[in-house]
């Protein structure tokens, strides 16, 4: 999926699709025939992510690297 398309579910269920896209900075279209799964869905769409990677020990001299990659994605989502 490219950048400025945009994702089109037929079947939202609890949403996590339409989750996803919003994370990912993509547009979304959900369709969901049953009131329960749409508000639930809904509410999911409401959530706060924090994205957050584990770094070992062992690798710290890319854990500076990463850390920035990590708050790059933070400013995309938001």
């Amino acid at each position: 999926i490219k950048p400025q398309e945009i994702v089109l579910d037929p079947f939202v269920g609890g949403g996590q699709m339409l989750r996803t896209a919003k994370d990912l900075g993509r547009k979304a279209i959900g369709i969901e025939i049953k009131e329960k799964y749409a508000e639930i869905a809904a509410r999911r769409m409401e959530q706060e992510v924090i994205l957050f990677e584990y770094v070992s020990k062992s690798n710290e001299e890319s854990q500076g690297d990463l850390l920035e990659e990590v708050s790059q994605r933070e400013k995309a989502i938001r």
